[in-house]
């Protein structure tokens, strides 16, 4: 891949190479994510065009809810 100037290792969400995902402000979102990787990690972070500012809450890791729901945090990562 490298060698014909393609990335060698892509990001494709639904198929779509590094997409941006626009939420209406004022309402939650439940987002489930799957990530499958042989050796690269991944740092998900929520970002405003407007300059407001978005929360994420994690609620379970692995399909496995926290013992304290939601915990707030600043960004997700993932691992292969």
């Amino acid at each position: 891949a490298a060698a014909n100037g393609l990335p060698t290792n892509p990001i494709l969400v639904n198929g779509e190479s590094m997409p941006t995902v626009d939420l209406p402000s004022h309402t939650w979102h439940r987002v489930r994510i799957v990530y499958a990787s042989i050796e690269q990690s991944l740092r998900l972070v929520t970002e405003s065009s407007s300059g407001g500012t978005c929360a994420l809450q994690l609620l379970a890791k692995d399909g496995i809810y926290l013992d304290t729901i939601p915990r707030s945090v600043t960004a997700i990562h993932l691992f292969p």
